[in-house]
């Protein structure tokens, strides 16, 4: 099963829809369109990966790095991004997306704001909710 159709499939299930066909007409696709998702012959764009995932109540950074990884043709990269989504998971794929884990912390920042997120190559991030 290829990651764009665990998408779907997570979107389906968690939107409670009854089949692929209302899932499409939800999202103002054809069932032609959404069937060629399911199999790979058709990819998904960034904006359909972010639909989807927040249908399925995910991170869609998340998401987007691990398509963006499954696509990648430089091996040391792919890698690099299949060891951050395994990882580091939800939330934090995300921040490294956009650059927020490196930005400093607020002085003012109370402890219950942070949580510290361990694993990434012996290094630490905290992120601020």
């Amino acid at each position: 099963m290829n990651r764009q159709e665990v998408l779907i499939s997570r979107a389906l299930n968690k939107a409670r829809l009854s089949s692929y066909g209302a899932l499409a007409k939800k999202m103002g696709v054809s069932a032609a369109t959404m069937s060629q998702w399911r199999s790979g012959t058709s990819k998904l764009s960034d904006e359909r990966i972010t639909e989807l995932s927040e249908l399925a109540g995910d991170d869609p950074g998340v998401w987007l790095l691990a398509m963006m990884a499954e696509e990648c043709n430089i091996g040391p990269l792919r890698k690099s991004l299949e060891r951050i989504v395994t990882k580091v998971g939800k939330g934090v794929a995300m921040a490294l997306a956009l650059g927020v884990a490196t930005l400093p912390l607020s002085e003012s920042a109370k402890a219950s704001q942070i949580q510290r997120l361990s694993g990434v190559e012996g290094d630490s991030m905290y992120i601020m909710f």
